[in-house]
């Protein structure tokens, strides 16, 4: 299900089923990125707790626009385990910061 909507200033959230190692998310094609409707990636950084990753872009999302979250197979769980694919999804963004 593709969420819509989506705050301008939110940050991303991915939960996970186990705990993350944390170094082993990094911004890129083989770990986690963002792409704007234009599959340009979106500036920001990562944080992980537990098994919760968030990313906070840089700068406000753009309004009414369509973007897609990429995970890749280097997301390693505490315990060794990776992701046995990538996986990717996509939201779109609402004309709002803030909930306003």
């Amino acid at each position: 299900m593709q969420a819509t909507g989506v705050d301008l200033d939110e940050a991303v959230q991915v939960e996970f089923t186990r705990n993350l190692t944390a170094d082993t998310v990094t911004l890129g094609a083989s770990s986690f990125q963002l792409l704007d409707s234009s599959s340009a990636s979106v500036a920001g950084s990562l944080a992980i707790e537990g098994d919760e990753l968030r990313f906070d872009p840089d700068a406000n999302l753009d309004a009414s626009a369509t973007y897609t979250i990429i995970l890749g197979t280097d997301i390693l769980s505490t315990s060794g385990d990776a992701l046995s694919e990538g996986v990717t999804s996509s939201f779109t963004t609402g004309t709002s910061v803030g909930g306003d």
